[in-house]
C-alpha cells in the first residue's frame, strides 16, 4: 500500500488502486466462505491465500470450542505458513516502497 501511495498522485486514483486488490483478497478469503468450497478452483484459491493460514491457526487457538485442523496440520505448522506469507510479502514491497520513497525525494 505504500508503495501504490508513493507512486500515484492522485488520492482517488490511490484509493481506487487499492480497493482493486484489498477486496479480491478479503471476499475469496476462508475468513467468509469456508475453504471446503463446491467449486474445485475457488477452494484452491482459498486454501492458498495467506488469510486462510492465519484464519485457521488463529481459530485452532483462540476459539471458544477450539476448532481441529485437518490430519496433517498443526498449529505450529500454521502459525509458520503464516508467518511465511507475512515475511514474502514484506520482502518483495518493503524494497519496491523504499525505492520510490527515495525516488520522489530527489
Amino acid at each position: 500500500m505504500a508503495y501504490i501511495g508513493l507512486t500515484i498522485r492522485n488520492s482517488e486514483a490511490i484509493q481506487a488502486a487499492i480497493s482493486l486488490m484489498v477486496f479480491p483478497m478479503t471476499l475469496t478469503s476462508s475468513v467468509f466462505l469456508p475453504a471446503h468450497s463446491d467449486h474445485a478452483r475457488l477452494a484452491a484459491n482459498l486454501r492458498r491465500s495467506p488469510t486462510h493460514h492465519h484464519h485457521r491457526q488463529r481459530a485452532a487457538r483462540t476459539h471458544p470450542r477450539p476448532r481441529r485442523l485437518p490430519a496433517g496440520y498443526t498449529v505450529i505448522g500454521e502459525t509458520m505458513l503464516a508467518l511465511t506469507w507475512t515475511a514474502g510479502i514484506l520482502a518483495v514491497s518493503a524494497p519496491l516502497a523504499v525505492r520510490a520513497y527515495r525516488r520522489n525525494n530527489n
